[in-house]
């Protein structure tokens, strides 16, 4: 299941990065923790995504941080 990018601006007008896969009822939102990036939810969001809905987000400014 091909995850779905998508970007939309803070109050602030920072851009704010996320993806959006599946389709289940339940969403579940993946966070991740300092100098990371939604990619490190990679795995995880995969194998959630055939029963929910899941959302990986990028804090304002991690875009570019860490592989």
């Amino acid at each position: 299941m091909q995850a779905q990018s998508r970007i939309t601006l803070s109050t602030d007008g920072v851009p704010i990065h996320y993806d959006v896969q599946g389709t289940g009822k339940i969403a579940l939102v993946f966070v991740h923790g300092w100098c990371c990036n939604r990619g490190h939810w990679g795995e995880q969001v995969n194998h959630c995504a055939s029963r929910y809905t899941v959302v990986g987000i990028d804090l304002a400014a991690h875009r570019d941080r860490c592989p």
